[in-house]
């Protein structure tokens, strides 16, 4: 059973590791640590000219990811498109459907959006947790009590 010295000395080092990762710049100076390289582009300017044209509503929009399915009805596509464009949310989650479907409908709603859409897939196992038609990988758990890592290096491959 663990006790409370136990316990304590595991938050002082948890906060010890946190801190001297946090504070360490892998050679990098202070305002490359700050900002790196990748963030010094005009994007960032054109992001910041975009947050400034936004009213309250359009920025309280963009905190919304709603959920979509490629695999529903025209009715659910209409609804998907009425948030996008009244609403100008800030980016969809598929949950169901097919692949190509679902890059057919991301092409249609990134058309519809003002601002660029935030995608992502509810796919902690894998594509075909969600998608149809995909390949089919054993989960992680699975793959961790492997002998064999040339199966798993091979899923890392394909995946």
């Amino acid at each position: 059973m663990i006790d409370k010295f136990h316990t304590s000395h595991f938050y002082s080092f948890f906060a010890l590791g946190v801190f001297l990762f946090l504070s360490w710049q892998g050679g990098y100076s202070q305002d490359e640590f700050i900002h790196p390289p990748i963030f010094k582009t005009r994007n960032i300017d054109r992001a910041q000219a975009m947050l400034d044209d936004m009213t309250l509503d359009q920025k309280i929009g963009q905190l919304f990811m709603v959920a979509a399915y490629s695999n529903k009805h025209k009715s659910h596509e209409e609804s998907i498109l009425n948030l996008i464009e009244k609403y100008e949310i800030g980016g969809l989650i598929f949950m169901q459907g097919g692949p190509g479907r679902q890059a057919v409908l991301t092409n249609k709603y990134q058309t519809k959006s003002r601002i660029p859409l935030l995608i992502a897939i509810d796919a902690e196992w894998g594509l075909s947790m969600r998608l149809d038609s995909v390949p089919k990988f054993p989960r992680q758990m699975a793959m961790g009590a492997m002998d064999d890592t040339t199966l798993v290096y091979e899923f890392g491959r394909e995946v």
